[in-house]
């Protein structure tokens, strides 16, 4: 999406669209997150050859994450969400700590594809790649990174984690360290409307753009959709019984 700021509004011209579906690999599904990433360059490329760019922000879907080594490369394709390897963990998990307990600490809704028990099943499994991970970020974090080379994590997607502490405002070592998860691969948390660095030199020749800030918007896609909701200017009232909800896929 290219927007343009004319003083007073923003107006939004879609450029490019493309597919994004997981890829299905034996049992375990997961996301190809190379092709998704050459996807956004050439998104960029289009807006770059419709306007002259000042920014660029970026969002994604919560939970899901990938894991990074020492030199920054991917251990493995991140999975999806959607993946059976948090088939049963949810109530493993409460053996180890109780729901009240968790939801006291994060106040995140239980579901089983939440990002707690995607990393504790990996522990339940012994995974190599935990043990070998030196940098934990989430989906949209790892195209910032591709982008700009800054590894961090975006606060609304950070509490979207059900390890995150709303209370002290970071990640929840309490937690983290009960479920075996390694504290240390967890990035710092970077507020909205943060300027994370700029377009990689790289990217720009690619691209053929000058170099660009890249920003860190709510990377949560639900936290991106419901910040433009227009509420409290103009917007009627429900009636009594009248259901206004928001949903975004």
């Amino acid at each position: 999406m290219l927007g343009r700021f004319d003083g007073s509004k923003v107006r939004l011209q879609e450029i490019y669209r493309f597919p994004n579906g997981p890829l299905q690999v034996k049992e375990h599904i997961y996301w190809d997150v190379h092709r998704l990433f050459e996807e956004v360059k050439r998104g960029l490329g289009m807006a770059g050859r419709s306007a002259r760019l000042v920014s660029i922000g970026l969002d994604a879907w919560g939970n899901d994450f990938c894991l990074l080594d020492a030199g920054g490369a991917l251990v493995e394709n991140p999975h999806s969400y959607r993946d059976p390897r948090t088939d049963g963990v949810m109530q493993k998990a409460f053996e180890k700590m109780s729901r009240g307990d968790i939801y006291s600490r994060t106040g995140v809704q239980f579901m089983q594809h939440n990002t707690l028990f995607q990393l504790y099943s990996m522990v339940l499994d012994r995974s190599p790649l935990l043990e070998s991970a030196s940098t934990y970020l989430m989906i949209a974090d790892l195209f910032n990174y591709w982008l700009c080379g800054e590894r961090c994590c975006e606060f609304t997607n950070a509490t979207s984690t059900q390890f995150y502490d709303p209370y002290k405002r970071d990640w929840c070592l309490p937690l983290l360290e009960a479920f075996d998860i390694p504290a240390g691969i967890m990035p710092p948390i970077e507020q909205p409307a943060t300027k994370l660095g700029m377009l990689q030199r790289g990217l720009c020749g690619e691209l053929g753009t000058s170099a660009l800030p890249v920003i860190a918007v709510g990377t949560h896609d639900t936290a991106s959709a419901a910040s433009v909701v227009p509420y409290g200017r103009g917007v009627p009232e429900a009636a009594p019984g009248d259901l206004m909800s928001l949903r975004t896929e």
